[in-house]
């Protein structure tokens, strides 16, 4: 799983946003069913549908959002998910997200010395 997401990730900084797409559909199709029971799963698909997000915006922003990269990341527990998955899968848009992270929101990556927000 951590495997397929990471290509998702790498995907989506790189800007390639129908093969983004593509990947976040597949992976949603392979992981999502059943129902994800723990707060790491539930965080981790949220992570590729936010990426999916992204991606189509990027490449259809006039079309309606597809149903799969819908999420309320709010219903994840954030104190109950690994502290592997927030570091390297880094959901910025999660309401509950810390300050303190070493990640500005939308996951751009703050520098030692720099301030907690942005300028």
């Amino acid at each position: 799983m951590l495997w397929e997401l990471s290509e998702i990730q790498l995907l989506s900084y790189l800007e390639w946003d129908h093969e983004t797409i593509d990947a976040a559909n597949a992976f949603l199709l392979k992981w999502q069913y059943p129902t994800p029971s723990s707060d790491d799963k539930k965080y981790l698909l949220t992570y590729a549908r936010w990426c999916g997000r992204i991606a189509f915006a990027h490449y259809a922003d006039d079309g309606p959002m597809p149903s799969a990269f819908e999420f309320d990341a709010s219903v994840i527990a954030l104190d109950r998910v690994s502290q592997h998955h927030k570091r390297n899968y880094p959901l910025t848009i999660h309401p509950a997200w810390s300050e303190d992270s070493p990640f500005y929101p939308l996951g751009r990556l703050r520098r030692l010395g720099q301030p907690l927000r942005p300028p």
